[in-house]
């Protein structure tokens, strides 16, 4: 009778390689899913900051369309502003042609104020953003230039040709994040 119904039972041995498995499998699937939900954010903040150096864009086109941003000065008015106000720390320096005087708010549109501005140029970017993103969880700044190596160029005139460089940062789980686009304008319709 004992040959039917012995039971054979796990040694100590068996039960730890058996246990040691099992932590082995689990702690992998948990890094996996770590590490790909640290990717996943990372793409969404990617993405995100994507949106807003395309909305800069969008509001430089805008501003240009309008008239409101010259190339070349041609009026005086208070509501036209140099495309260099674009520029974060030239619209610091330029406060009078870059900032209404009443709003104290950038003639730019993209609704700062000159002290806004941190020391290094970077304005928090407090536009309508994804809500899994904190307020003023990214920041800008926003460089105008003449186009590298066209500086001097004939054919790409600084008064009708410039380089908007857009650098959208923010902090992340492993560190800073930049984001980095730039853009050409010209006004040939003048």
């Amino acid at each position: 009778m004992n040959k039917y119904f012995s039971k054979k039972s796990f040694g100590l041995i068996e039960a730890i390689a058996a246990s040691t498995i099992i932590i082995i499998v689990v702690s992998g699937a948990v890094a996996l899913a770590a590490g790909s939900m640290r990717s996943s954010l990372l793409d969404q903040s990617y993405l995100e900051a994507e949106n807003i150096a395309e909305g800069i864009f969008e509001k430089v086109q805008e501003k240009k369309s309008q008239g409101k941003a010259y190339f070349v000065k041609s009026n005086d008015s208070a509501d036209f502003f140099p495309v260099q106000c674009f520029d974060v720390a030239y619209a610091v320096e330029n406060a009078l042609s870059c900032f209404d005087q009443t709003s104290q708010l950038t003639k730019t549109g993209l609704g700062y104020k000159k002290q806004d501005a941190s020391a290094d140029n970077f304005v928090s970017y407090a536009g309508p953003a994804n809500p899994a993103f904190g307020d003023k969880f990214f920041s800008y700044n926003i460089a105008v230039s003449a186009p590298s190596g066209l500086e001097t160029s004939t054919v790409y005139p600084m008064d009708k040709i410039v380089n908007v460089k857009v650098i959208i940062k923010w902090n992340d789980v492993g560190g800073e994040k930049k984001y980095y686009a730039r853009q050409y304008f010209s006004d040939w319709e003048r």
